[in-house]
Formats: C-alpha cells, structure tokens, sequence
C-alpha cells in the first residue's frame, strides 16, 4: 500500500501504520448544492499513529483496541470494509484489528485515515488488484479526506478536499497537539461555521501560496 507503511508478516498477516495529518491551511470558499463546502487547504501528515492490523480468518471480523472510537457502522474502518468486500467479493475472511492512538473528534483525520489503511490493506491482502484510481473513487464515498490519506504526505486538497495536488515537504518540525475532553465532528464544525453572521473564511496574513512555498523550503 502507498499508505504510510505496510508490512507484510508470517503467515499472510498484513500491518499497516496510519499517520494523523494537520490543516497547515484552510480556507472555506462557501457551501455547495449537495451540501459540502467548497475548500482550499494544505494537508500534513504528523508523527502520530493508527495502526491496522489484518490477518486470516474464515469469517470478517473487526476489533477495536486503545482510545476510544465509534462502535458498528458508525466506525469508517466498518464502513470502508464492507465497500470494499461487496465489491470485490473475496473468497475468505479477514481478521481487522485497529490499534488507536490518534483521538476521535479532534480534526486529525484518525477516522479517515483508518479508512484508508483498510482499504489499501484488504485490497493488498486480498490480493483484489484494484487500482489506486479505483480506491480513490471508494475511499471518497467514505469521506471527504479518506482519498488524501491513500498517499498521504503533504498535499493540497481542493473542492471537497478530494481533489489533491502532492506538495512537495521538507518540514522538519514538532507539532504540540492537545485535545481537550470533548470532540467535535466534521459535520459539527461546519454547521456552526455556516450559522456564524460574521465568518473567519480563512487564515489571517496566510495564503495558499505562502504556505505551499514555505514547506519547500
């Protein structure tokens, strides 16, 4: 898998780290008709980490471990899992096991990430052969920011977030990252964006521009 790093293990075992990613940038250019926003923003993976693990099994089986994270279908890993075997319709099981560190709800992309990790990680255990266009294409379905994390990296993602241009990085920095005791959604953080009369569409003194020269550097 392009995704981070995936290590293939004794007896088909397959383990996948995911990294968490930052917004260096982000502008909010309105909403759309089917009801996304329209941005611009500078993506950035960070030294944190997810980790999928997947093994064989006769049946498809998911667990969770570490921080906590939503349970069922509400969990994108579930999601991302059953796309990807209704449409390849393997011919054996899998044994999904996700480690989590990168806390939910903190705009870190550890939902979407592991999203990807599963999809990238089942195609290559499965063996189904699928393209990486063809995954971009599912990894959308699941989440806006799914598709970025296929490749990961720096990139800047436009209209949805979707349409990514790789952004060459030679940022060596530490990044302080502290979540508080609550979690705000995706979807949450939007909707009080939209009900704001007076609206911060983007970042003070920074540009697109500023930002993407600034990581070559």
């Amino acid at each position: 898998a392009a995704l981070a790093s995936a290590r293939a293990e004794a007896f088909g075992a397959l383990r996948v780290r995911v990294p968490a990613k930052v917004n260096l940038f982000l502008r909010v250019r309105g909403r759309r008709p089917d009801g996304y926003h329209r941005i611009e923003t500078v993506f950035h993976t960070i030294g944190l980490w997810d980790e999928v693990a997947i093994a064989p099994s006769r049946l498809l089986r998911f667990r969770r471990s570490g921080l906590p994270s939503p349970a069922g279908a509400d969990n994108l890993c579930v999601r991302a899992l059953v796309a990807l075997r209704d449409l390849v319709r393997p011919r054996s099981g899998a044994d999904v096991r996700l480690r989590k560190r990168i806390p939910s709800g903190a705009g870190l992309g550890g939902g979407s990430g592991d999203a990807a990790a599963v999809l990238a990680g089942l195609n290559r255990f499965w063996r189904a052969g699928l393209t990486i266009s063809r995954l971009r294409t599912l990894a959308l379905s699941l989440g806006s920011d799914v598709p970025f994390f296929l490749a990961g990296g720096a990139a800047v993602g436009r209209g949805r977030g979707e349409r990514l241009s790789p952004l060459p990085s030679r940022l060596r920095a530490w990044a302080v990252v502290l979540k508080p005791r609550f979690g705000v959604s995706t979807r949450a953080a939007y909707a009080a964006l939209d009900r704001m009369a007076e609206r911060n569409r983007g970042c003070p003194g920074a540009t697109l521009a500023g930002v993407s020269r600034a990581l070559r550097r």
